[in-house]
């Protein structure tokens, strides 16, 4: 019986030794791994940190290159604009300065040489009626309902006083200013409109002239190939970068890593 008991408490003593020794080598395993994953990411960053400095560099350069070169051709581009709406532009200068001659042969008002004193005064466009419905819409619904509703304690019986008001001032200075102006100056003013015809239709052409050499995308009237080599040159140096970058990644993987991973191992098996 007492030999029994002996047996037993050998075999526990064994079983909890064997769970020591297994935990142990389970915990050098362990810290073996960790320690070829500590050294291989150190490795690694080692190598790839001078070309990813290098390339960071390389693509700085290349976006200082982009920019002066869109610098450039813009400088180009408003060059371009300039030389080939110089005649419109003149001839639009020209107009204004018969225009300010005129008016101040005849005396009229600097007002009246405005878009909105002929649209109002000398409608003859679509928009020039698009935007008296609209002053008009504003003037007799906007306006009175929003007079009539900062009236403290409003009444319906308010708003045909508000209306008349209204429609005495606005109606009242447009037939002021019409007497003073376009029917003393009707001739001339219509001279003017003529002329500020003349204008808008010089500044579409200025518009459709500016867009469409926008909208040119090619670059050889700009003389731009000294920014394109520099350009070219930098990615040359980038691709050449990142395929050195690769290449030493490739050799680590398949080469220096296992290396690193065997001796690691050897040196935890000898300390064993």
């Amino acid at each position: 019986m007492l030999e029994l008991d002996t047996l037993s408490t050998e075999e526990q003593r064994l079983s909890l030794e064997s769970d020591r020794i297994s935990k142990a080598i389970d915990s050098e395993k362990k810290a073996t791994e960790d320690k070829i994953a500590d050294t291989t990411a150190k490795r690694l960053k080692e190598i790839t940190s001078t070309y990813d400095s290098e390339i960071k560099k390389a693509e700085e350069q290349k976006r200082v290159a982009e920019a002066k070169k869109e610098k450039a051709k813009n400088k180009k581009i408003s060059e371009r604009i300039s030389d080939e709406t110089k005649d419109l532009r003149e001839h639009i200068a020209a107009i204004k300065s018969e225009i300010k001659q005129e008016m101040k042969n005849v005396g009229i008002p600097a007002f009246c040489n405005t878009r909105s004193y002929f649209t109002f005064y000398f409608p003859h466009k679509f928009f020039d009626y698009i935007k008296i419905l609209i002053t008009v819409v504003v003037l007799f619904l906007g306006l009175p309902v929003l007079i009539y509703k900062l009236i403290p304690e409003h009444k319906p019986i308010y708003l045909p006083f508000i209306y008349f008001i209204i429609v005495l001032i606005t109606g009242g200075l447009y037939i002021i200013i019409g007497n003073l102006t376009k029917a003393r100056h009707r001739d001339s003013l219509m001279k003017i409109r003529a002329m500020r015809d003349n204008i808008d239709h010089d500044m579409k052409r200025i518009v459709l002239i500016t867009k469409d050499i926008n909208n040119d995308s090619a670059d050889d009237r700009y003389d731009l190939s000294s920014f394109d080599n520099e350009i070219l040159a930098v990615s040359d140096k980038l691709s050449d970068l990142n395929a050195k970058r690769n290449a030493a990644v490739s050799d680590f993987e398949n080469n220096t890593k296992k290396i690193i991973t065997d001796e690691i191992r050897e040196s935890s098996r000898e300390k064993a």
